[in-house]
Order: C-alpha cells, then structure tokens, then sequence
C-alpha cells in the first residue's frame, strides 16, 4: 500500500522537524541518557494561553506535531481532514495520575480531570478543536504494529472516499512511572537487552493523501505480513521519500533508534526523518523476539558520495 505525503512535522529529544531528526541521525549524536522531556513550550507563541489551559504534555505534543504537519500544507481545506491517532500507551501521565488517585482515594474520590485526560482519544479530539478539523476522529492504541494499524486505516479511509486527506497522528510519552512498569512487567519477561534498551518519546505528524504517482512527491510505501501468534498485523518494511530512482553511489546506513529511542511509534519518527532526505530508504532489523517486538531496529540507506 501506498500513499502521498503533503506535510510532515516531528519533534522529541533531537528538537524540532524532520529536518533536525536527520542531521542528528547523519552526525550520529547520541539519545541523551536520561532521555530528556520533549519541549513544547514553543505553543504558546502559535496559541493563545487560555487555549492550552489544562492540557496534558501528551497532548501538547500532538498538538504541536499536527500543527508542524499542517504548517508545511497548502489548499488543504479543515473539513476534508481526518484524524487518527497512533499510540502504544496513550497520554500515560493522566493514566498514572488517575491510578494513583484511585488508590489513595478510593473509588469515590479519585480525580475526574485525570480520568477524562486519560481516555486515549482525547488528545485527536482536542487537537481537532484547537486546530479547527471537522472529520472523523480514532485513536489506535497497541504496543505493537500501530504506525503500521494507523497507516491502513488512512488509506482505508481516504479510499472509501470518508476524507480526502488523513493527519495521522503517531505519538508516545515516557514518564518516569511508565519507565518502571515497563522494566518490571512479568508479562514481558525483561532480560538484560530489554532492561539495557534505551527508552524515549516524541511525536511524528503526516497529512496523507491518495498517491497520484507523481515523481516529485514524497511517499510512504509499507507492506505487511499475515496474522501470527504475537502480531496482529505485522510489520515487515517500511520505504519512504520521493518516487524519483535513487541516483548510483555507494550505500551509507544510518542507525536510527540510538537518536530517537526505541518506543511503540519509533517507526514514525523514522518514518520523518527518512521522508526529510531524497531517496532513503527505511528498514528493520527483525530479529528481535515476539516480547521485543516493539523494539524494532531502523535503519537507514542512503546513497552516498
């Protein structure tokens, strides 16, 4: 499957746009260990404060990352835009928060503003009512494949005809309560690689389109597997940036995980770095076992000097 992309916006450790995610992945610099809390304070010179009143910093990243996206586009009317967001654990500071009240409260007085902040498609439903979109509005949530569950969803509907374009929304945060729950889950049964894995967030943006195979425009093509044990819908590849064929030179590789961290919407982060530089492609190491399937690998070709 295939689809045209019209505006792309990111931001996590490295900064802020696609364009900053790359020049850190081509000069190699590290994820900062503890990975850093993603800056939006930049929203409050885009939108006035009362706008942002009481918003979640989950939120705020979707937000600013849908914002980024739409930024880059042009004759794209509100009304002909669908959301859907893409997560593996949705706005877990609300979700921790609320737990945390429920526990120390009880049923009856645990925190309602947490517990709404926590639904998981709250932050599209927002982010339609900040920015003024009038179509459909989902959310995906599952630790594995949701880039990919998220990608078949906007072509689904963008085929059907539902919407002419889709702001695919990718975006995971890391509070310090997710760090523990993920290192000391039974269910995932963490050796020394998982524990070791370096962990981070960020939010990747896409305004997708039907392909019209047009050679100057960027694409994302991705194929997926059938059905297994551990995945509902596997991932498999993913190739990104401009149809035109890359020009001869020799291959250079670029490991993308060790600048962005590995978590559940990695491959979107991915994804925008590899659409920021003509020709690339984006691949995956799977070699990890079914409980790290979420930790993929990506790499990076590019033809080189």
């Amino acid at each position: 499957m295939r689809l045209a992309v019209k505006g792309v916006g990111c931001l996590g450790s490295y900064g802020l746009g696609s364009a900053f995610l790359w020049e850190a992945l081509q000069h190699g610099t590290p994820l900062p260990i503890p990975a850093p809390k993603t800056q939006t304070e930049c929203l409050k010179n885009i939108f006035q404060p009362r706008m942002l009143r009481q918003m979640d910093h989950f939120s705020r990243m979707a937000l600013l990352g849908g914002w980024l996206a739409l930024n880059e586009t042009s004759n794209v009317l509100h009304q002909d835009i669908g959301i859907i967001g893409a997560t593996g654990f949705g706005p877990a500071t609300p979700t921790f928060s609320f737990l945390q009240s429920l526990l120390e409260f009880g049923e009856g007085m645990a925190s309602p503003l947490a517990f709404s902040h926590s639904v998981h498609n709250i932050p599209a439903a927002t982010l339609a009512i900040k920015l003024g979109i009038q179509g459909p509005c989902a959310t995906l949530c599952q630790p594995v494949g949701v880039v990919v569950a998220g990608l078949s969803l906007a072509h689904a509907w963008i085929a059907e005809a539902r919407v002419q374009h889709v702001l695919l929304i990718a975006a995971d945060e890391l509070p310090s309560e997710m760090n523990c729950a993920l290192t000391n889950s039974a269910f995932l049964q963490p050796d020394e690689e998982f524990l070791t894995t370096q962990r981070a967030e960020g939010c990747a943006a896409f305004i997708l389109a039907a392909d019209t195979a047009d050679a100057d425009m960027a694409c994302v093509q991705w194929h997926c597997t059938a059905s297994s044990k551990y995945h509902a819908q596997a991932e498999t590849a993913i190739v990104t940036g401009s149809s035109l064929p890359a020009p001869p030179g020799i291959q250079r590789s670029f490991q993308g995980e060790t600048t962005y961290g590995r978590i559940p919407v990695s491959l979107a982060l991915g994804m925008a770095a590899a659409l920021s530089a003509p020709h690339s492609t984006l691949c995956m190491d799977m070699q990890h076992s079914p409980f790290h399937s979420c930790l993929y690998t990506h790499v990076f070709i590019q033809p080189g000097a």
